[in-house]
């Protein structure tokens, strides 16, 4: 009950206290500063070039009569707008691309492998039958590029086909044999 009361005078009691004619000096006078009481800032303007400090003020002198250089602060020197520059050109050999007809029968093989890998899937699912499909659906593509293919994923998938229950199995072991044939350098 008390906290209840307590949240309900809180607003009276946090309400600002105004007096109009108040006799005795309730308040204080505000301490005078010794800058005028109306200084203002001048009103900012855009900076054409930008502020940079060159070096800590530490550093260097006091005196007025010191010209600061870039030399004279041992800095590096800007480069020159008019040095020559140097065009690099760099040959890349020509890759070594596959015959328009070995990429075609690569292609095939590829997706004959495919084929047969999602069918075997169908029936019974295995995921090395998936990631064999995979591997060669990818390798299709590299050859469709006439980019020769990465056999690495494809070659790990074939060696790791079940040994048993798998459908088609001798089918996808001739494709994954003939494909790899068709498709190595």
């Amino acid at each position: 009950m008390r906290f209840l009361l307590a949240l309900l005078l809180a607003p009276v009691l946090l309400a600002p206290v105004r007096l109009k004619d108040a006799t005795p000096s309730f308040f204080t006078p505000p301490a005078q500063s010794p800058a005028p009481e109306s200084y203002s800032l001048p009103a900012a303007e855009a900076l054409t070039t930008p502020t940079v400090i060159m070096v800590s003020p530490t550093i260097l002198p006091a005196s007025p009569t010191v010209v600061i250089t870039p030399t004279s602060l041992n800095l590096p020197l800007p480069p020159s707008a008019t040095a020559p520059q140097q065009i690099i050109i760099i040959q890349q050999p020509a890759p070594n691309l596959m015959s328009p007809l070995q990429s075609a029968l690569c292609q095939k093989g590829m997706e004959l492998v495919q084929q047969l890998t999602l069918l075997s899937y169908q029936q019974r699912q295995n995921a090395t039958t998936l990631r064999l499909s995979l591997a060669a659906s990818a390798a299709a593509g590299e050859a469709r590029g006439r980019q020769w293919p990465n056999l690495t994923a494809f070659n790990h998938a074939a060696a790791h086909l079940p040994w048993f229950g798998q459908p088609q199995k001798a089918e996808i072991l001739d494709g994954t044999a003939a494909a790899r044939r068709l498709c190595e350098q």
